[in-house]
């Protein structure tokens, strides 16, 4: 390839790299959120696979709080002083079975999935940033074997991939 080649393909890939950015889409006066206390709507009459995780919605705030003061972008302030509030309900806790052993009984893996809807307000002027429905933070567990794990540990990756996704979907908008 000739010098000149080389300087039209690093131009070009240089202008095709140009739109793209990782940092964050919210507006430039958002810099602070309160995190509202998530509700827990996880009832038989609403779930797909009920299952009673008492105080789950607690741990859920907790863990996307800290994931925000882990991430930086915004720092957490109390109500009256944060620039946008975030609120949200546990809406499923959804266990389903995904491998089996080779009797067709015994379930080896499982898909732990936690619902949410959420909603991000601009404390400002009152207008809603984005709202989410079924909103999903998940993991797979094993029952089995050397990767074995409880529902309990299941449960707290389950609700730290939630934190992240959140906070990913606040900060990053995707």
């Amino acid at each position: 390839m000739n010098p000149k080649s080389r300087i039209l393909v690093a131009l070009i890939l240089g202008v095709c790299g140009c739109g793209y950015t990782t940092g964050a889409v919210l507006p430039n006066n958002i810099r602070t959120i309160y995190v509202e206390g998530f509700k827990n709507g996880i009832s038989p009459e609403t779930s797909q696979s009920y299952q009673l995780q008492p105080g789950v919605e607690l741990d859920v705030t907790n863990k996307i709080i800290n994931r925000y003061i882990f991430d930086g972008s915004l720092r957490i302030a109390h109500r009256e002083n944060a620039d946008a509030v975030l609120e949200g309900t546990l809406v499923d806790y959804l266990k389903e079975p995904l491998r089996y052993a080779i009797n067709d009984e015994d379930v080896e893996q499982y898909r732990l999935t936690l619902l949410v809807n959420m909603k991000l307000t601009d404390q400002r002027n009152g207008e809603v940033i984005f709202q989410e429905s079924s909103f999903a933070g998940d993991t797979l567990y094993d029952t089995t074997g050397s990767r074995l794990k409880t529902e309990g540990a299941a449960l707290i990756e389950a609700m730290d991939d939630l934190a992240k996704n959140i906070v990913d979907r606040t900060i990053e908008n995707w």
